[in-house]
């Protein structure tokens, strides 16, 4: 594997490979954006196939990788020290041919399902909003933005929901998060017992991400504390819908996020696994 040190250096490779092979198929199409991002931060690698090329972007705990390759090529999976994921996105119904061609060929090299979301979209109603003016959720619950003394028991919530979610930041970017006002927290008993992030992805859309609530406190109402103050602060931001990606199995979020009017968009992202 080798390192990729400028977005130049990325683009020249795929455009090289579009031209070389007219049929190349892929598994996840990389935007420029992220991959300038995964650049920056010293986490993206390639490695050269007989037709076409795969990057890999290195995570704490896992490689996710994505093929560019003649529809007709071998492709060869990059040794690693860690497990590698493959990411498919589409819309259901409609597969992508690029997805179900490249879904053949990892499937026969040993690629098993692991993850499977819907993004999911509700308009922000003013009768799921709760006043900022006060850190106080219940008698028993306070809210505050992150700071940098919780990233430990932020990163101990998210790893112990899933390791493999790509979205869970870690070093410089937690720090850039928090500085943000990304990631807001709620307390019970002097502790972090939940967390969420949100994000202004433009003018009128909001995201929210990674909610995660302490095992030991689940079912006591947080995870509806953590929605009505994501919408409340996606709303003081301007945002007038709010968009999410949630397991499709994790029913305890769906029943949840269902009541602040989340539905599926029809949009489907897969993730494979190779350990």
């Amino acid at each position: 594997m080798m390192k990729i040190k400028e977005i130049k250096e990325y683009t020249d490779f795929l455009n090289k490979y579009q031209k070389e092979f007219p049929d190349m198929i892929y598994n996840h199409m990389m935007l420029p954006g992220e991959a300038a991002d995964h650049i920056e931060r010293g986490r993206m690698y390639y490695e050269k196939q007989e037709e076409g090329i795969v990057f890999l972007v290195k995570e704490r705990d896992f490689y996710k990788l994505y093929f560019y390759v003649s529809e007709t090529a071998e492709i060869h999976v990059p040794e690693g020290d860690r497990p590698r994921l493959l990411e498919y996105i589409y819309m259901e119904g409609r597969e992508d041919p690029h997805v179900e061609k490249m879904r053949k060929k990892t499937g026969a090299l040993g690629f098993l399902p692991c993850v499977r979301n819907k993004r999911h979209r509700a308009l922000i109603h003013d009768e799921y909003l709760i006043s900022l003016d006060t850190g106080r959720l219940r008698e028993d619950l306070f809210w505050e933005y992150a700071s940098e003394k919780d990233a430990l028991s932020l990163c101990h919530l998210w790893t112990a929901m899933d390791i493999y979610n790509s979205a869970i930041p870690e070093g410089q970017e937690l720090v850039e998060m928090i500085a943000a006002n990304e990631l807001l927290t709620i307390w019970k008993e002097g502790r972090v017992r939940g967390v969420v992030r949100v994000k202004q992805e433009n003018r009128k859309t909001g995201s929210i991400w990674l909610v995660a609530v302490d095992g030991e406190y689940r079912r006591q109402g947080i995870a509806s504390e953590l929605y009505k103050l994501s919408l409340s602060v996606l709303k003081a931001r301007g945002c007038r819908q709010a968009i999410e990606w949630c397991d499709e199995k994790n029913q305890a979020i769906l029943s949840v996020s269902g009541k602040f009017g989340f539905q599926p968009d029809g949009t489907v992202s897969e993730t494979y696994i190779l350990k």
